[in-house]
């Protein structure tokens, strides 16, 4: 949204100087076109959305699957018991 090319593998910013990248970005995208930021923004998330409707009840269905395994059990115990679960992959 700011004419910068996206690599993909982002480079990694040490956490002292974080905040101070952040703030330059939150500023160029504040003092830059909104309507082509808003309308970018807009087409984005309606992929997004389209993407996300057409595996939605799959995840589910998937993601109930899980709370019947062993591992979930598993997981659910060792956080309880503030423990690194460790997983039989059942």
């Amino acid at each position: 949204m700011c004419g910068d090319f996206v690599y993909a593998t982002p480079e990694a910013v040490p956490d002292d100087q974080l905040d101070a990248l952040v703030d330059a970005m939150a500023q160029r995208l504040a003092s830059g076109a909104s309507g082509a930021i808003k309308y970018t923004k807009a087409a984005i998330n309606a992929g997004l959305k389209v993407t996300a409707a057409a595996v939605i009840d799959r995840a589910s269905a998937f993601e109930n699957l899980t709370q019947f395994t062993n591992d979930n059990r598993i997981a659910a115990e060792a956080f309880l018991a503030k423990e690194k679960p460790v997983f039989t992959r059942s």
